[in-house]
C-alpha cells in the first residue's frame, strides 16, 4: 500500500512499511511534518485495514494525499522472502501475519487507490517505471 502527498513541489510517498499500533501515529506525523517543511519523503506502510488508510488520509489531508496499492500473492512473496518470514507464517510460527491468517482489505470502488502495482503480473523494473511516471506527474 502506498500514499503520496503533494504540497506544492513536495511529495510524500508511502509504499509498504508495517504499521504497528504504537508507531503508526508517529510515522504519519513525521510524514506530515516533512511535507509541511517542503521535503520530498518516501515512507512505506502495510495498511491491512481500510480504517488505517483513512486515518493516514486524514493526517496527511486531501488534496495532498495519493494512494499506491502494491499487491502480490502470498505464494510469490514466500518465494521472494530472503528472511524466511513467510515460511514461518505458513508453518504457524508467526501469528497474525498479513495475507496468511490476518486479513487485508484492498482498496475498493468507494476508496480506490490512485495507482495499483501488481508485482505478480509485472516485473520490478516495470513497476518502478510506472511508479516514477506517477510521481513525476504528481510533482508537476
Amino acid at each position: 500500500m502506498g500514499i503520496i502527498s503533494e504540497r506544492g513541489s513536495t511529495a510524500i510517498w508511502v509504499l509498504r512499511m508495517r504499521i504497528a499500533e504504537k508507531t503508526s501515529g508517529a510515522s504519519r506525523r513525521w510524514a506530515k511534518l516533512f511535507a509541511n517543511a517542503g521535503i520530498v519523503t518516501i515512507a512505506s506502510f502495510i495498511t491491512p485495514k481500510k480504517e488505517l488508510r483513512t486515518l493516514a488520509r486524514e493526517v496527511i489531508r486531501e488534496p495532498d494525499f495519493r494512494e499506491v496499492f502494491v499487491t502480490c500473492s502470498f505464494e510469490t512473496c514466500e518465494q521472494r522472502d530472503v528472511k524466511g518470514l513467510y515460511a514461518k507464517a505458513k508453518s504457524g510460527d508467526i501469528k497474525h501475519f498479513t495475507g496468511k491468517d490476518s486479513s487485508f482489505e484492498p482498496p475498493d470502488e468507494s476508496s480506490p487507490a490512485d495507482l495499483e502495482l501488481n508485482t505478480d503480473e509485472k516485473s520490478e523494473h516495470i513497476c518502478l517505471e510506472e511508479l516514477y511516471s506517477f510521481a513525476k506527474n504528481v510533482l508537476k
